[in-house]
């Protein structure tokens, strides 16, 4: 059996991984011969532990908030199993199936923000395991989502102009909070282009139920700020005859000639929309970088989904 340490900048880190300091490895082990199941076991050594380990005001943490990682190749992830702590022997030992990549970290303590595709609050106790690290931020992130259901829109984005004085349109914003609007505007190239804002923090899926040759436009975002969450909203926004608007943000609808000249647009809490909104989250949270597609793909993509949508006006 062999041990080799590993630099650390050879695996990437995960939004997770700023929550924890690591105290020892990345060690790679490799067996001699194969194995069904072993026991990784690190020595625990308290005065390893980094003073920036604890929020000011806050204790460092003790061998309580230790635990192992493993990282894996197929994700790009350094993932928390579960650790057995021996606090009188000063050990962490795990029970893993195969060798791999390990390392030993220990939580952070204190109040601390993140980015998962949103900025998020996490508090960590001196009294949470490396695991509950991981549900601690899951929590965060789904008490993040709740607490930002109104949020503040840059007006300056939604500029109706030169605005289309052949159709009338009216918003009927199920919440009830008079965040959402709607106006026609009409493009250089002469055609109408129905205006979504969305003030609220959250995703709306706006529709026009039974109004003709009005329909979802895809493809309209900031290519800079394309993410395949976007690509999945705007999927399912076409098979649903629905326009799935981020939070504080715009969105767009096609107008096809033949569009009535009078009708009604509605705005309804996407909870499709929000699924994939925490679900992406959670990914970024483990994944890091792994988890977004370049952007040329992604321009590509939508482009395609464009392309098959087109005419259906």
């Amino acid at each position: 059996m062999t041990f080799a340490a590993v630099r650390q900048e050879t695996t990437d880190e995960s939004p997770l991984s700023q929550l924890a300091k690591v105290l020892a490895g990345p060690v790679d082990i490799v067996p001699s011969s194969p194995l069904t199941s072993a026991d990784v076991v690190f020595k625990f050594d308290p005065t390893t532990i980094p003073a920036d380990a604890a929020a000011p005001g806050n204790p460092l943490p003790t061998i309580k908030n230790a635990g192992i990682e493993t990282y894996s190749d197929a994700l790009g992830m350094w993932m928390p199993i579960p650790t057995a702590i021996n606090e009188q022997a000063q050990e962490l030992s795990a029970k893993v199936p195969h060798f791999s990549l390990f390392r030993m970290v220990i939580n952070k303590i204190g109040e601390f923000t993140i980015d998962v595709g949103r900025k998020i609050k996490v508090v960590l106790t001196d009294v949470m395991t490396s695991i509950e690290r991981l549900i601690a931020v899951g929590t965060a992130l789904l008490k993040s989502w709740a607490q930002d259901f109104i949020g503040e829109f840059d007006e300056s984005k939604y500029r109706c102009e030169p605005k289309s004085a052949d159709f009338r349109v009216t918003i009927k914003d199920s919440t009830g909070l008079g965040k959402l609007a709607a106006c026609v505007v009409r493009q250089p190239d002469g055609n109408n282009q129905l205006v979504l804002k969305n003030g609220l923090a959250v995703p709306m899926a706006f529709e026009a139920p039974g109004v003709p040759f009005v329909s979802p436009q895809v493809g309209t975002a900031d290519t800079d700020q394309l993410e395949p969450l976007t690509i999945v909203r705007d999927l399912a926004g076409i098979m649903g005859g629905t326009s799935i608007v981020s939070g504080l943000s715009l969105g767009y609808m096609q107008i096809g000639p033949k569009a009535p000249e009078q009708f009604t647009v509605r705005g309804r809490l996407s909870w499709e929309a929000a699924v994939v909104d925490i679900a992406a989250g959670f990914l970024k949270l483990l994944c890091g970088k792994y988890c977004e597609l370049g952007k040329g793909a992604v321009v590509l993509y939508r482009e395609t989904l464009a392309a098959q949508t087109s005419g259906s006006v």
